[in-house]
């Protein structure tokens, strides 16, 4: 985990891409690792497609505030076409696109998108970007996520299903590259 006390990181999407789940899922991740975390969503309008962003803190100490991210280390962008909306830009960027633009003070970028279309059919990027970060921050390990990810999705879903999100954790962990 980086020398600072809390990660933040903020998380920006569109309805149905999975940016709530991808917050629980590193939140859980690191409570399993013993640390402390939060992960709370924010929504405008509540329908498919609309903008949301979900917010997470990771720390080794106990957390005390809750009030929405200001000035996030990390910034993950599930939808490149949300771009104009995102307040903070000195950050670490985690970007679904296949455009090697620098929109932040690092930059990372994934073609999230392909690769869930690839696996499961449809776009929902989280789990991808969920693997990115575990690898851009080490603020939770690639192990724990897994085991969070298999966790969180046999509430829901069928074991091909588990394993296909397994695998989009690992390929983002994998195929992500600082530009």
């Amino acid at each position: 985990m980086p020398a600072t006390d809390v990660v933040e990181v903020v998380i920006y999407g569109r309805g149905g891409q999975g940016a709530k789940t991808a917050g629980e899922l590193l939140a859980e991740a690191a409570l399993l690792e013993g640390k402390f975390a939060q992960a709370f969503p924010e929504y405008g309008p509540e329908r498919r497609g609309a903008p949301t962003r979900a917010f997470v803190r990771i720390s080794k100490k106990e957390i005390r505030t809750h009030e929405p991210i200001l000035n996030p280390q990390y910034v993950i962008v599930l939808d490149d076409t949300l771009m104009d909306i995102i307040e903070t830009r000195n950050a670490i960027g985690l970007v679904n696109t296949t455009k090697p633009e620098k929109h932040f003070s690092e930059n990372y970028i994934i073609d999230a998108s392909g690769i869930s279309y690839q696996l499961i059919g449809r776009d929902v990027p989280n789990t991808v970007m969920a693997g990115t970060f575990a690898k851009v921050s080490g603020a939770v390990g690639l192990e724990s996520l897994i085991k969070v990810t298999q966790k969180v999705f046999s509430k829901k879903y069928d074991v091909s299903i588990i394993e296909k999100n397994v695998e989009l954790v690992k390929r983002g962990y994998i195929e992500s590259k600082q530009i």
